[in-house]
């Protein structure tokens, strides 16, 4: 799919993933965390992690939440250094 994208938007990083994977994990009675695993296609993938200070505190979809932005945000920022080296001159891609 050939893009010719100016900026980097929500709807272009979402027109990149494949699939996504929510889960969490009781690590001790001390702590507690969520993951979110985004996979754009061509397999590259990116994870965002939440913790809480008190587990008993920890709200499952609040913790998948940030974790899920967290993920977002790094797809994002590497989307954005490609579309800079294409801007640039520096790459020659039809990707971004």
């Amino acid at each position: 799919m050939t893009q010719d994208i100016q900026k980097v938007t929500r709807e272009h990083i979402d027109s990149l993933l494949d699939s996504a994977k929510l889960d969490y994990a009781v690590l001790n009675e001390c702590e507690v965390a969520a993951s979110y695993k985004l996979t754009a296609r061509g397999g590259y993938t990116v994870f965002g992690r939440a913790a809480t200070v008190d587990p008993e505190e920890f709200d499952l979809k609040i913790g998948l939440e940030i974790a899920r932005g967290v993920a977002f945000k790094e797809l994002w920022i590497r989307e954005a250094y490609l579309l800079t080296l294409k801007k640039a001159g520096l790459i020659q891609t039809d990707i971004i």
